[in-house]
């Protein structure tokens, strides 16, 4: 199984899953953050087991600006949509997970999604990307989303593509919709049919 790191900020989930011999991609806007995991992947010389890719995640392909979370070290939330002009500290450009599609085609993936706020837009760009690659399992930031009309559509998306919620330290019981105002801040998302064929 094939790691998929969304937002990895400076790699803490990379190094670890890459220092297990495990494949990683790992995905970040900020391109400091990817040079700092750069220098970390070198020092223990993992590069062998990880791709990095410069992007930010959206609906669709475009060039968005970077604004600086000043609550949350490394968090960058994305501007999008506007007509201002890029430049190379503070922007990137904007993929889909459909763009990433044919990089996972038939493999077996745990992704990692912690994208700031974006997430459902992720997830809108993703149709053919849970079509045709084999996701088991999601990490998904949950905080930002479990009072929000984006929380209920995240959970109407995946689980018409039958996923299931659980926290991750209890994969025995499955969240329920109606208290996902009360979900912890992160959630696995758990593909529940076994007979995928992807």
């Amino acid at each position: 199984m094939e790691f998929l790191d969304l937002g990895c900020n400076i790699g803490v989930y990379t190094i670890s899953v890459a220092t297990l011999g495990r494949r990683v991609t790992a995905l970040d806007a900020n391109r400091k953050n990817l040079e700092m995991l750069l220098t970390s992947l070198q020092i223990g010389n993992l590069t062998r087991n990880v791709t990095m890719l410069w992007n930010a995640l959206s609906d669709k392909s475009e060039v968005v600006n970077l604004k600086e979370d000043a609550g949350n070290v490394g968090g960058m939330a994305i501007v999008s949509g506007q007509e201002l002009a890029p430049d190379f500290e503070n922007s990137t450009i904007a993929v889909t997970l459909d763009d990433l599609e044919v990089m996972f085609r038939k493999k077996k993936l745990l992704i990692k999604m912690d994208i700031e706020r974006y997430e459902m837009k992720a997830l809108l760009g993703a149709k053919r990307f849970f079509e045709y690659v084999n996701i088991r399992y999601l990490i998904m930031e949950w905080m930002h989303h479990a009072e929000t009309d984006t929380g209920l559509e995240i959970i109407q998306f995946l689980s018409a593509r039958g996923f299931v919620p659980y926290a991750p330290n209890d994969r025995t019981r499955p969240l329920q919709q109606e208290t996902r105002n009360k979900w912890p801040n992160d959630i696995l998302w758990k593909q529940t049919d076994s007979g995928i064929d992807k």
